[in-house]
């Protein structure tokens, strides 16, 4: 919200990309990634996808109180539309997902590395798998415009990060079927 105030000028894109930075943080000091360190989410009588579906069922209303939190006194500041700051909204929650996914990616597969490695391979990974939404953005909101450039950038990363996440977690199905695994 202070990034709105101080770089009114530079528009939406500049405070959502500063504020999904810090979303990044955020999302990995969650409660999914503390709970794959305890013996208590092995031991649910479910299948390992259905429990990375539930861990972030748990996660979703949170992110998505923290986006309304954060965007709509944003897009206050910075007179953007309802529909602009509703596209805001479901981009923050979509990258929520995104992050949450590229950190079980890294659990799982770089969890015993040392942690200057682990956290350049969490940026790494992080980054690739935004791209895909973000170039989408950048491509599809040049040559179509419905309400604003801007609600058809979010509104493009948001319908591709959400697959994008999914995939991952369900690449990722089985790491929650061993304990041992992930130690």
């Amino acid at each position: 919200i202070l990034m709105a105030v101080f770089i009114k000028e530079g528009g939406i894109l500049g405070v959502f990309s500063f504020a999904t930075y810090m979303q990044l943080f955020s999302t990995t000091l969650g409660r999914i990634n503390k709970e794959l360190t305890k013996p208590f989410i092995y031991l649910v009588p479910e299948p390992p996808f259905a429990k990375l579906l539930h861990s972030l069922r748990e996660m979703l209303p949170g992110a998505l109180v923290e986006a309304v939190v954060i965007f709509i006194p944003v897009g206050i500041i910075l007179n953007l539309n309802s529909p602009e700051i509703c596209a805001c909204i479901l981009a923050r929650v979509s990258f929520s997902l995104l992050f949450t996914a590229g950190n079980l990616v890294v659990e799982q597969f770089w969890s015993g590395a040392s942690r200057a490695l682990t956290i350049f391979l969490f940026f790494v990974v992080m980054a690739a798998l935004s791209a895909p939404g973000v170039v989408l953005a950048i491509v599809i909101s040049s040559n179509l415009v419905l309400i604003s450039r801007d609600f058809v950038m979010f509104l493009i990363m948001a319908v591709v990060n959400i697959p994008v996440s999914l995939l991952v977690l369900f690449l990722c199905r089985n790491m929650l079927q061993y304990a041992e695994l992930n130690y």
